[in-house]
C-alpha cells in the first residue's frame, strides 16, 4: 500500500554510530521499521537538498533560455537599458547601427572559440576558424554576427603574448575605431603584406568599440600575474568608461570545485577592473565533443546579455558627454543661434513663418552657434528668399 508520510524519530541520545529509527507511517495498519546508520540519514537529507537546489538552478536556466535568447536574436539598439533612457535625455542615436563588442585576450584563450559556440547556438553557419595547435590564429578585426543580429556584432581581435606598450598603443587604437573591422592588426615583427588599415584620427562614436570581453585561459601559467600585469589596462577602461565583461575558458570535461572556481573568478575580476557579476567561467564547448548543454548556453547569453547592456550604457554616457560639449561650446562662441533668431524677430517684427523657416535651414544645415552661422554666411545667405531678411542678418553679424 501507498505511503502517507515520513518521520525521523531517534531514540535516546544520538552517539556516533548510534541507530536511528526510521519510522514510515503505512496507509493501512501495517507498520514497517527500517533502521538505518545516522550517517545515512544524513546524507539522505543532503541528497534532497542537492535535488531541490539542482531544480532551482534548472529554473533559473530555462527561464535565461526562454526570455534572454529571444531578446539576443531579434537585439536591436537599445534593447537592453531601453530606448526610453536616450529619449528622456534628448540624445540623438540615429548614428549608432551596430553596437560593437570586442573580444581581446592572450593568444589562445579561446577568443574565436567563444564565437564559435555563439553560432552554433543560435543556429548560424559556422564563419569563425578556431586555431589548432596553440599557434597565433586571428590577426585581423575580425566581424561576425552583424548579418544575423542586425544590431550588434563580435569583434575578434589578435591575441597577446606580452602586455607591454605596443600592444597598449594597438587596443587603444581599436577601442576608438581608428583600427577598423577587417583592418590587419599589423606588430612590427610581422612580415605580412595585407592592404593598409583604416588609420583615421577622427573618433567617430559608431565606429568606436561599445563593450569588452575579455578572454583569458583557466590554465594559462600567467593567470596570477595578470592583476598586476593589467593595471594599466584597467585605468586606461576606466578612463574612457568601459565596463568589461571577464570570461574564463576552461577545456576539461570535468567540473571544476566551486571553492577553486569562486578563486579563479575572484582572481579575473581583480585582473580586468570588473565586477564580480560581471565576470564568467564557461567551458569551451568548441574544444571538447558533445557541443553544449542548456547550462552552458545561459552562460552564454548572460555574457553577451552582460556585455550588451556595458555597450548602451557607454553609449549613453558619450551621447550626453557630445551634448554638454555642445552645450559648452555655444556658450563660449556667444550663444545658440535659435537665442540669435527670436532677438531679431523682437527687434524688427519678423512673421513667425520667416522664424519658422530660417530656424528649419539652420536646423538642417546643422547650424548651432553664431559662430557657425558667420563662418557659412556666404553659403546660407543664398537659401534665404527674402533679401531684407539677408540684408538685417548680415548686419548684425558684422
Amino acid at each position: 500500500m501507498g505511503v502517507g508520510k515520513a518521520m525521523f524519530l531517534s531514540e535516546g541520545t544520538a552517539e556516533s554510530g548510534a541507530k536511528v529509527k526510521f519510522e514510515p507511517v503505512q496507509t493501512n495498519s501495517i507498520r514497517q521499521e527500517y533502521v538505518c546508520d545516522k550517517n545515512e540519514v544524513a546524507a539522505a537529507a543532503r541528497r534532497v537538498i542537492e535535488m531541490e537546489e539542482k531544480g532551482k538552478r534548472e529554473e533559473a536556466v530555462n527561464n535565461i533560455l526562454q526570455t534572454v535568447r529571444p531578446k539576443l536574436d531579434k537585439y536591436k539598439f537599445g534593447d537592453i537599458i531601453g530606448m526610453q533612457q536616450f529619449r528622456a535625455s534628448k540624445l540623438d542615436t540615429t548614428d549608432i547601427d551596430d553596437v560593437n563588442i570586442l573580444l581581446f585576450g592572450p593568444t589562445g584563450a579561446g577568443k574565436t572559440c567563444l564565437v564559435s559556440m555563439t553560432e552554433t547556438m543560435f543556429g548560424l553557419e559556422r564563419m569563425s576558424a578556431p586555431q589548432a595547435g596553440g599557434g597565433e590564429g586571428t590577426i585581423h578585426l575580425e566581424p561576425f554576427l552583424e548579418k544575423h543580429t542586425g544590431g550588434f556584432k563580435l569583434l575578434d581581435s589578435r591575441g597577446f603574448f606580452t602586455l607591454d606598450e605596443d600592444f597598449m598603443s594597438e587596443l587603444n587604437d581599436i577601442l576608438k575605431g581608428q583600427t577598423q573591422a577587417l583592418d590587419l592588426i599589423k606588430r612590427k615583427y610581422d612580415d605580412i603584406d595585407s592592404r593598409a588599415v583604416s588609420n583615421t584620427n577622427e573618433e567617430i562614436l559608431a565606429n568606436r568599440i561599445h563593450g569588452l570581453i575579455c578572454v583569458l585561459d583557466y590554465n594559462d601559467p600567467r593567470f596570477g600575474k595578470y592583476k598586476d600585469k593589467m593595471n594599466q589596462y584597467r585605468r586606461l577602461f576606466k578612463k574612457e568608461g568601459y565596463s568589461p565583461v571577464t570570461v574564463v575558458s576552461y577545456k576539461t570535461e570535468e567540473a571544476i570545485p566551486e571553492t577553486v572556481r569562486q578563486t579563479k573568478q575572484e582572481e579575473a575580476a581583480f585582473a580586468l577592473g570588473a565586477a564580480i557579476d560581471r565576470t564568467f567561467i564557461i567551458r569551451n564547448a568548441v574544444a571538447q565533443s558533445g557541443g553544449m548543454d542548456n547550462n552552458e548556453q545561459a552562460i552564454l547569453l548572460q555574457i553577451l546579455e552582460t556585455a550588451l547592456l556595458g555597450a548602451e550604457q557607454f553609449i549613453k554616457i558619450r551621447k550626453l558627454d557630445e551634448k554638454w560639449k555642445k552645450v559648452d561650446e555655444k556658450r563660449q562662441t556667444g550663444g545658440g543661434v535659435a537665442e540669435f533668431i527670436i532677438s531679431l524677430q523682437k527687434k524688427y517684427k519678423w512673421e513667425q513663418k520667416d522664424v519658422d523657416d530660417l530656424s528649419k535651414l539652420f536646423e538642417d544645415e546643422d547650424i548651432g552657434t553664431t559662430a557657425a552661422l558667420k563662418e557659412n554666411w556666404e553659403y546660407l545667405k543664398g537659401k534665404i528668399p527674402k533679401w531684407g531678411i539677408v540684408d538685417i542678418i548680415s548686419s548684425e553679424l558684422h
